[in-house]
């Protein structure tokens, strides 16, 4: 897909309004891994984008933990 193709301000733009819908354009929105112009969307929308890898991999790691005490149960 090419920038002229908008999708990334398309997609900014629809998280602005589930953001506003929720009350929650004020806030922070973690992100693990984004493409540049995205991210760059995001911002232009008013959207603070902050680093949200550290806590996505601590997820994954107590995921891949449960998923492992799942498989030992069968």
């Amino acid at each position: 897909m090419t920038p002229e193709m908008g999708r990334a301000e398309d997609v900014a733009k629809k998280i602005r309004l589930e953001l506003e819908l929720r009350g929650l354009l004020k806030e922070p929105v973690g992100i693990d891994i984004v493409e540049l112009p995205v991210l760059f969307a995001l911002q232009k929308e008013g959207i603070r984008v902050v680093d949200g890898q550290a806590l996505m991999s601590e997820a994954r790691l107590i995921k891949t933990r449960e998923i492992a005490l799942l498989n030992t149960r069968r």
